[in-house]
């Protein structure tokens, strides 16, 4: 019997989030459902790279399962058979055989999550599902000079959400935070090697916060050195936000890194690379 890993993509705008819940329909349990019915059965569960909020987006959030019996499934009519069941707003992008040890969640080594601002004077409402609208010219150096603050390792207690049920310290290392420019899209990047409940979203708007100068970029550091969530700039929603991309091994995330940052959003929108 094979293992698989799958590359997901998934609108977040109709979904509680990746992970099953009881009283609302997530991703995960669609894909499962997919799954069960290729497979003729109903105990099929897949591990996923990490979790999504209701409203976030995903291009390549991975997930792994062992085939429940033995099949004569190729990795493409697996993607294709899948996306045949599952509604429009959830796409399999690749579907790959792997090791029966690779674990989604725990093989992964980093993650980059890409957050949306339409920076537009009159907004679009063709992104507005897609993107935090900012009316007001943002101070694009400004924000550049707070992302740096960010990077590195650092106890990023100020920049999660319900710090006291978190299990564990709030430690990671965000290897890279960038701001690029495609027209009035402003998209900040964030790669790290994990990141806590709303982290990424409360990065976001502590730099939308600097950008709109309500702050000076000072304020990042003095926030994360406070280790308080109240120093910080607001959590920015949930409709900017998509996961990128996850990486399982430290040369495929420096690949990555050392790739230009406008490509590599451009090819996540317009999925100019199948083979992910």
């Amino acid at each position: 019997m094979k293992s698989y890993k799958l590359s997901i993509q998934f609108d977040g705008s109709t979904w509680f989030g990746w992970q099953s819940q009881n009283d609302f329909e997530a991703v995960q349990e669609q894909v499962e459902n997919a799954l069960n019915t290729l497979y003729n059965c109903s105990a099929i569960k897949i591990d996923g790279s990490g979790r999504t909020d209701a409203g976030v987006h995903a291009f390549g959030l991975c997930a792994s399962f062992t085939e429940p019996k033995e099949s004569k499934f190729t990795s493409d009519t697996l993607r294709k058979g899948m996306n045949a069941l599952l509604p429009i707003s959830i796409r399999i992008r690749s579907a790959i055989v792997c090791s029966p040890d690779f674990h989604a969640r725990f093989s992964c080594v980093g993650k980059t999550y890409v957050y949306f601002i339409d920076n537009s004077t009159t907004g679009s409402p063709i992104l507005a599902p897609y993107s935090w609208h900012m009316r007001k010219k943002l101070n694009k150096e400004k924000m550049r000079q707070s992302l740096k603050y960010l990077e590195g390792k650092h106890d990023f207690s100020a920049f999660t959400v319900d710090r006291k049920n978190l299990q564990g310290h709030a430690v990671r290392t965000v290897f890279k935070a960038e701001l690029i420019e495609i027209g009035h899209i402003v998209a900040l990047l964030f790669t790290g090697d994990g990141f806590l409940y709303r982290m990424v979203r409360s990065m976001a708007g502590e730099v939308v916060n600097v950008g709109m100068e309500f702050q000076e970029p000072q304020h990042t550091l003095n926030a994360l050195e406070s280790h308080k969530r109240s120093k910080a700039g607001v959590t920015a929603p949930a409709e900017g936000l998509f996961l990128g991309q996850c990486y399982y091994s430290q040369e495929e995330m420096e690949t990555s890194l050392n790739k230009d940052a406008k490509d590599f959003c451009l090819k996540l929108l317009f999925n100019f690379d199948e083979t992910v």
